[in-house]
């Protein structure tokens, strides 16, 4: 996961510092001086590639300062060309002989160009590449939450412990509630991208309408996650073990609708199920493996009781670890290479 996590990282950060420096010039442009000018030239520019032919923007102008005649080429500082009609659009606006005002750095004239600001090409960019920093922010959440476990070694693996009266509340969640939110805004990002590219504007659509599609993804986002927050603080994820009373209550997952009570002496083993999901695509056939910590619960029928499902082997081992040291029967401890089977069976 390190490994991946660093290339995945290397390319996204190395796109997003192409995305940003330019959009970062364009946004300080706006301090700059300005003056009139006079279109010299302009055109559309052809780039031919694997997939497809793009369209950019050549532009030359004249203008002075201070009785200094200069000539400038630049019409924005991101030079990205792009398979729609904003080129065409902006040539024709630019016919030779058109005045304009030209933007220029007072400390170097030199430095110059006819459009400065943010536009909405430069949040329809980070629009596409929010689901990739997604996926980076989450890689960099897992390998440092793994790296915490194997350095500080923190009790029941990393989940979050409540400590009461003789009561003790883990937290089993699979995801939090910031995970919630992140995977949301990238899930959205990801289809605004096609909505957003396929409409009027293109890849250069109005600065208004990323700004309402930005709007409703953030606030989607944040929802997402308060609700997700809300649901993990009502306690339905709770592992509740009740010292006082020599029981457990079992989380509300895996299909369980209502608290389901046990005592512990009921409760006859605790282990690590591992569950392996195959999948086929066009790649070929592959293969995911999560680890389950469960209960193997005795009484007039013996049943296995899952409590969470995660990806990670030594937090799924470590928790249960810890839980067979809360029991005071000292519930043994094993290892399965398969699923737990149905709470049906004999």
């Amino acid at each position: 996961m390190v490994f991946f996590g660093l290339a995945w990282s290397a390319m996204t950060l190395l796109f997003d510092g192409l995305m940003i420096v330019p959009a970062v010039r364009q946004a300080l442009a706006l301090r700059f001086s300005s003056t009139e000018g006079t279109i010299i030239t302009s055109e559309v520019t052809t780039h031919h590639g694997e997939k497809g032919t793009t369209y950019g923007v050549k532009v030359s102008y004249s203008y002075s300062v201070e009785d200094q005649d200069y000539t400038g080429d630049r019409y924005r500082y991101d030079t990205w060309s792009s398979s729609d009609s904003w080129a065409s659009r902006v040539v024709n606006a630019l016919p030779p002989g058109t005045k304009v005002r030209v933007h220029y750095d007072p400390a170097n004239p030199r430095n110059s160009l006819l459009k400065p600001g943010i536009a909405g090409s430069h949040l329809f960019q980070l629009l596409f590449l929010t689901p990739f920093n997604a996926v980076m922010i989450g890689l960099w959440l897992a390998v440092g939450s793994a790296l915490r476990r194997k350095w500080f070694k923190p009790p029941a693996g990393g989940v979050k412990l409540k400590t009461g009266l003789r009561q003790t509340r883990a937290r089993l969640t699979s995801f939090s509630a910031l995970g919630t939110g992140l995977a949301t805004v990238g899930l959205l990002a990801f289809a605004g991208t096609f909505i957003v590219g396929f409409g009027p504007g293109g890849t250069h659509p109005p600065l208004r309408t990323v700004v309402v599609v930005w709007s409703v993804i953030l606030a989607s986002g944040v929802l997402a996650a308060a609700w997700h927050w809300a649901i993990i603080r009502s306690g339905k994820y709770d592992l509740i073990l009740d010292e006082l009373n020599g029981s457990l209550q079992l989380p509300l997952t895996h299909g369980r609708q209502t608290r389901q009570t046990v005592t512990m002496a009921q409760v006859r083993g605790v282990y690590v199920a591992t569950i392996e999901k195959r999948s086929s695509d066009s790649d070929g056939e592959s293969s995911t493996t999560t680890y389950v910590p469960t209960l193997r619960i005795g009484g007039a029928a013996v049943r296995h009781e899952p409590l969470i499902e995660w990806h990670d082997a030594g937090k799924a081992q470590a928790f249960v670890e810890w839980l067979r040291e809360k029991l005071p029967a000292k519930a043994p401890t094993f290892r399965r290479e398969a699923a737990p089977p149905d709470r049906s069976e004999p």
